[in-house]
């Protein structure tokens, strides 16, 4: 729809072999600065397109 959208960046936060590192997500639950990171850098492109 018009307000619902859906980026699939899971992939964003794998290793070459599909690995979440723990450098990414410490307790492989919550995000590390890094995580949080590689997510802002994956949302920007929609985000600016929305004009937000």
């Amino acid at each position: 729809g018009d307000h619902v959208h859906f980026l699939d960046i899971g992939d964003r936060f794998l290793q070459p072999d599909g690995i979440i590192s723990r450098d990414i997500m410490p307790d492989l639950l919550h995000l590390s600065e890094e995580g949080y990171r590689r997510w802002a850098v994956a949302l920007e492109p929609k985000l600016q397109a929305l004009g937000l």
